[in-house]
């Protein structure tokens, strides 16, 4: 602004060579001055250009860093979740190693059982049993022969009670051990004979209602059957306190249901939900489970206590379980 009123002053006093004398350097500086800003201009933008690069570069180099990073994360990611794959495939094949084991030896030592308790269960009703009728039959042949005023008669009537009570006791085992009837007569109507027998001993009034074709039940689950049923009615007589008892069988569609019911005090909670319960429930799981079936307890909210039994492939017909449920 001060140049500009300067030559406003000169141009009015008509001074054209001083204004020229002036301008000359100020126009030089001026070009000088542009020339300069110029570069500055040019530097600077040279400046930006290799600082954009630089950062690209950094940039680039941190984000093949990352993508390295994140390829060597998922790498080991894959690598441990294949690992713990294999770990759980081979820890699965392992424990269904050893449940087949289990069963499959869980199924040799019930029928060994069965073996051994047929054994003595034959033992003792042809032998003992032979034995105490016998025994029996010459007493009552004894007694004839003696005056009714004989004192040895009361001794032979009291001596051949005790043999016929021991004969009824061992039948009695006899048929616990292995129920011949079984082979002889059938199913249901060994289920009915259990039912009676256990009236008879304890008490406990006891119903049996059966459905369906039971007699059709795989032969080699029919003792399975019977000695849930029968442990059971044990467990009624032990444990319950009912005067009651309620057994219901049912066959349809190849499946098996077993329901045995009483109206006692019941288990606890927690021991409806353990293994065993206390009440003997190992053996009935074995034999259910060897069936291709299970058990559970139930508490009917009126009280007491219901075994359920469910067992899908049971009558002879149907397919075998290729699963055993445990």
């Amino acid at each position: 602004a001060g140049v500009d009123r300067l030559f406003e002053r000169v141009r009015a006093a008509g001074d054209e060579d001083a204004i020229r004398l002036i301008r000359g350097p100020l126009i030089a500086q001026q070009r000088a001055l542009d020339g300069m800003v110029a570069q500055f201009l040019v530097a600077n933008n040279r400046m930006q250009q290799d600082a954009t690069e630089a950062n690209r570069a950094i940039y680039d180099r941190v984000a093949a860093e990352i993508l390295i990073l994140v390829a060597v994360l998922l790498a080991a990611i894959a690598a441990a979740g294949a690992w713990i794959v294999i770990a759980n495939r081979r820890a699965f094949d392992a424990v269904r190693d050893v449940t087949a084991q289990l069963r499959t030896l869980s199924r040799h030592t019930l029928r060994l059982q069965e073996d051994l308790q047929r054994s003595v269960s034959r033992e003792l009703h042809d032998d003992f049993s032979q034995i105490l009728t016998a025994v029996g039959t010459l007493l009552g042949r004894a007694r004839r022969h003696l005056p009714g005023t004989s004192p040895l008669a009361a001794e032979l009537d009291d001596v051949r009670k005790i043999a016929q009570e021991t004969l009824d006791r061992i039948r009695t085992e006899s048929q616990w051990l292995h129920p011949g009837a079984l082979d002889d007569f059938g199913l249901e109507k060994t289920l009915a004979r259990l039912t009676e027998q256990f009236e008879r001993q304890t008490a406990v009034r006891t119903t049996l209602h059966t459905a369906g074709p039971i007699d059709t039940v795989r032969p080699e689950f029919a003792i399975h059957v019977y000695r849930i049923v029968q442990e059971a009615l044990n467990n009624v007589g032990r444990h319950s306190g009912s005067p009651y008892a309620h057994v219901r069988v049912t066959c349809a569609d190849g499946a098996l249901a077993i329901d045995v019911e009483d109206h006692g005090r019941g288990v606890p909670a927690v021991r409806t939900r353990s293994a065993d319960g206390g009440l003997g429930l190992v053996s009935m799981r074995e034999r259910a489970a060897l069936m291709g079936g299970g058990v559970r307890l139930r508490q009917p909210a009126g009280g007491g206590l219901v075994v359920e039994v469910r067992v899908p492939h049971a009558i002879a017909a149907s397919q075998p379980p290729e699963w055993v449920l445990a």
